[in-house]
């Protein structure tokens, strides 16, 4: 039996009848990005990272998380040439 990662876990967990959930708690997301909370706070902080609270919850969207990622992804992959 494979052993799964806590982030492959979260995915596998949320994924399984590939539904996208259309939000995340800062702690979901920092697994869903594998960046830590302490980061995505500063981000969010710094207007780097839309978010949004519902009572007390914080969340932030998910396109919004992929949409980070893919940029960080895009602008290395440019730095690299």
């Amino acid at each position: 039996m494979i052993q799964l990662g806590i982030p492959a876990l979260f995915m596998e967990t949320f994924m399984k009848d590939r539904i996208k959930p259309a939000a995340l708690s800062v702690q979901d997301a920092a697994t869903y990005t594998g960046l830590s909370r302490s980061t995505l706070y500063r981000m969010i902080e710094r207007r780097e990272l839309a978010s949004f609270k519902i009572g007390i919850r914080r969340l932030i969207k998910t396109d919004e998380l992929d949409s980070l990622i893919e940029n960080a992804a895009e602008q290395a992959a440019f730095e690299n040439r």
